[in-house]
């Protein structure tokens, strides 16, 4: 940037006004329990947000059509820095699933 005037206020944003990520609000016990669906599930195991272990451990229990496949060494953002896994596995549970279909 040239103008002066335009960098101190993008730097003043930047300084003072901090993106925060707003806190997860998990579902609860009765909603996991009521998902009568195929689902899968892929988690970093190094997740920023989630206890991956605890988090597997209750989509297991709670949801029993689904799979769960966590990602060695990634972070919460696995679909980002996996990417061709990722389109891997959900090309592969969609397929799955429609030749089961129909």
């Amino acid at each position: 940037l040239e103008d002066a005037r335009v960098l101190r206020f993008a730097l003043n944003g930047q300084l003072n006004h901090r993106s925060r990520l707003l806190p997860p609000t998990p579902l609860g016990d009765d909603r996991l329990r009521a998902v009568d669906v195929p689902v899968h599930v892929t988690l970093g195991e190094r997740s920023e947000v989630f206890r991956t272990r605890d988090l597997r451990a209750r989509i297991e229990a709670l949801v029993p059509q689904a799979t769960v496949e966590v990602v060695t060494g990634a972070g919460h953002a696995v679909s980002l820095s996996h990417v061709d896994r990722a389109a891997d596995r959900l090309a592969e549970f969609l397929d799955g699933h429609a030749a089961a279909a129909g």
